[in-house]
């Protein structure tokens, strides 16, 4: 296109007679009509609605100016009878409308050499269009569509798999340079059993579990390195939660946790700069499906108790000794959060999925939210709760499903299909020791996410020997393994 526009700018000097000058803009305006045939959602050289109108109105003023002649334009060239706000049907209206206009302006011998030039445009450029639009299919990652859908290799994608909490955080935990590679078994297993992605926490949990990210930054990213690198190898995707605890960051920086809402803190300061790290040292891995805030944040926020549910402290493991007030979180100060976050990763990383790594709201959410009371809320305060804790440009609705909030698995499909986002289940199961009645259950659970239409949800949790007992661990070789099993089975009946 630059060419054609090089071109035609330097015919347009020497060529004074208005029917060349309309074969040689119209031969851009081919070019911009083709352009316009790659669907609106894929344009991503268009950050905002606004700059493709911008484009378009400075496309029409060109026309304009370098078509019309006094006494033989008027009529669809009249700038005055021009809207402002076009869309892509105007563009196509608009050029096709021009290509009819030109013919009948111009003889025949013009008719020819215009006719003879667009099949030459669309010769040429008809493949590279094609093209663009295969390219832009095959994006890395799960990405969200203009509809609402999770789309993979540019098909609509539906899958469950697990929360492996720990595949890296387990490596930070060993001593420098002989870490724990277990996870590179329990990926295998994944996918034996075609368990197609997991959710993982991609930073410590503790202030002591990034001793190694302050101390030897090249270390520590080699280690997340070998854990994305087995994800690679076994063919299995990854979301990771780049701040999985909420108190994490913070404390590392020695700040309170009300500081979330602060986009001038040094909260937000750590926040970006390892969000610039991550995503563009994995921006280019097949592994990667999208990207998450943090676990739960929305659990802590707006309680009318809320000191006593403070971050935890542990000061051999990094914490302040004390918590305050300071350390209460409250909606905004999440809103404000996860705007930054994911404006932050969209710098670098334009197409994947955004989630928050929220859990279902409480059923007092709103109440909370504006009065700090455990009066219930009605269906549309919980709707525009759910809209508040998912801002733009976070891409998809998020829950988490235990217990009672299974029960509201298909209300929070239908309130994310009203916010026009896709719903991602983070975590979902039944915990407790295993017996017959919980294997009962959890295979009701599991059926009830597949039947909520849910285009991602992960069970918890995998190859977690912490919660080996009570806390629903499950592995290739334990009790539990026939879940793998059931979730292979559900992702086969969905690819139907």
């Amino acid at each position: 296109e630059n060419i054609v526009l090089v071109l035609s700018k330097a015919v347009l000097v020497l060529e004074p007679n208005w029917k060349a000058r309309s074969v040689i803009i119209n031969t851009h305006g081919l070019l911009f009509l083709l352009h316009a045939m790659i669907p609106f959602e894929y344009e991503h050289e268009y950050e905002h609605e606004y700059e493709y109108e911008y484009e378009y109105e400075q496309y029409h003023y060109r026309t304009v100016k370098l078509c019309q002649s006094p006494g033989k334009a008027g009529g669809f060239l009249d700038g005055n009878n021009m809207g402002l706000r076009r869309k892509k049907l105007d563009v196509y209206r608009f050029s096709i409308s021009y290509v009819a206009w030109v013919f009948k302006k111009v003889d025949s011998g013009t008719q020819v050499i215009l006719a003879s030039s667009i099949a030459c445009i669309v010769v040429l450029l008809l493949p590279m269009v094609a093209l663009a639009a295969t390219a832009n299919n095959g994006r890395p990652g799960v990405t969200v569509d203009s509809e609402g859908r999770l789309l993979q290799n540019g098909h609509p994608v539906r899958a469950i798999g697990v929360n492996y909490f720990s595949a890296f955080v387990r490596t930070l935990r060993g001593d420098k340079g002989n870490n724990n590679t277990s996870y590179d078994e329990g990926f295998r297993t994944l996918a034996e059993y075609h368990v197609p992605f997991a959710r993982f926490a991609a930073t410590g949990f503790w202030p002591a579990d990034m001793r190694l990210y302050l101390d030897d930054p090249e270390q520590y990213f080699r280690q997340l390195d070998a854990v994305v690198a087995a994800a690679e190898r076994h063919g299995v995707g990854l979301i990771p939660s780049l701040f999985w605890h909420s108190s994490l960051v913070p404390d590392l920086v020695g700040e309170s946790c009300n500081q979330w809402g602060n986009p001038q803190s040094k909260t937000h300061k750590f926040m970006r700069t390892y969000v610039r790290q991550v995503v563009t040292r994995y921006a280019n891995s097949p592994a990667i499906w999208g990207w998450e805030f943090g676990n739960e944040y929305n659990l802590r926020a707006d309680l009318p108790n809320s000191s006593k549910h403070r971050p935890p402290v542990a000061v051999r493991l990094g914490t302040p000794a004390t918590r305050s007030d300071q350390d209460e979180l409250t909606s905004d100060m999440l809103r404000i959060a996860l705007v930054e976050f994911a404006r932050e990763v969209r710098r670098h990383d334009p197409y994947r999925l955004i989630t928050s790594g929220h859990s279902h709201l409480r059923p007092a959410a709103w109440h909370l939210f504006t009065e700090r009371t455990w009066t219930a809320d009605t269906p549309a305060q919980q709707l525009e709760m759910l809209a508040l804790l998912h801002p733009d440009p976070i891409g998809v609705v998020s829950v988490h499903a235990y217990g009672d909030d299974v029960g509201r698995i298909a209300w929070a499909a239908e309130a994310a299909r009203k916010l026009g986002k896709p719903l991602l289940i983070g975590e979902f199961g039944v915990l407790g020791e295993e017996t017959p009645e919980i294997r009962r259950q959890f295979l009701g659970v599991l059926d009830q996410v597949e039947r909520s239409g849910a285009p991602l949800a992960a069970v918890w949790v995998f190859d977690l020997p912490a919660h080996e007992q009570k806390r629903g661990n499950i592995t290739g070789h334990n009790t539990r393994r026939y879940r793998l099993q059931a979730i292979a089975e559900a992702n086969a009946r969905m690819r139907l």
